[in-house]
Formats: structure tokens, sequence, C-alpha cells
């Protein structure tokens, strides 16, 4: 059985221990075989997308589309009920959908 390396709460997700593996290979702050549960992952990818640089944008790019996305880390509901895309969705997304998104990384890229 997988364990948080943070927490050691048990990881049963394929996705997320996925997720945890590609973080730590390009952050290198940890072993890149450690992983995260999904609380701690989220709260690692709003780290991630908080100061952006470019090596950022490549990086999540380069993971590829969200195929499966997941609840708290690639969307959430918001107040109202909303889907909600996240920062870390749209960057894996690779461009912005010029739909003026709540959490676009790119509109500060474009509007500058």
């Amino acid at each position: 059985m997988n364990k948080c390396h943070i927490c050691t709460q048990a990881v049963f997700s394929k996705e997320i221990a996925v997720l945890s593996y590609a973080l730590n290979t390009f952050q290198r702050e940890l072993p890149s075989d450690s992983i995260y549960c999904q609380t701690c992952l989220e709260k690692k990818i709003q780290s991630f997308t908080t100061d952006l640089d470019r090596s950022k944008f490549q990086f999540a790019k380069s993971m590829g589309e969200v195929r499966n996305p997941i609840e708290g880390i690639d969307y959430y509901f918001n107040e109202q009920g909303l889907f909600t895309m996240t920062a870390w969705y749209h960057l894996r997304r690779g461009k912005c959908c010029t739909n003026d998104c709540l959490h676009c990384p790119y509109k500060a890229v474009l509007t500058t």
C-alpha cells in the first residue's frame, strides 16, 4: 500500500500517484518516487500554480490535457454550485480558451 509522504495517509488512486511522481520529478524537493494523498497533492498544486514561470507552463503542458478530471485538483464546485476549472487544469490544457475563465493562468501573459 502506498502512503502519503507528508501525512502518511493511504493513497489508493493511480491518477493521484502519477501526478505526485510527475510533480516531484519537476520540483526535485523529494525523491521522485514519493507520493501524496489527494489533500496534500491539492496543496502542492496550489503552491505550484501561485508563482508561474516559463518552466512551470512548459512542464504542465508537457503532461498533456486532462483526460479524467479529479475534483479538487482539476475542478471544484463554487459556492453557487458551478463547475469551476482550476489553474492547474488550464495549465495542462496548454493554451487559453478565451472564455475569460476565473483561474486562467494565461490572463497575465496575454495582458502584458
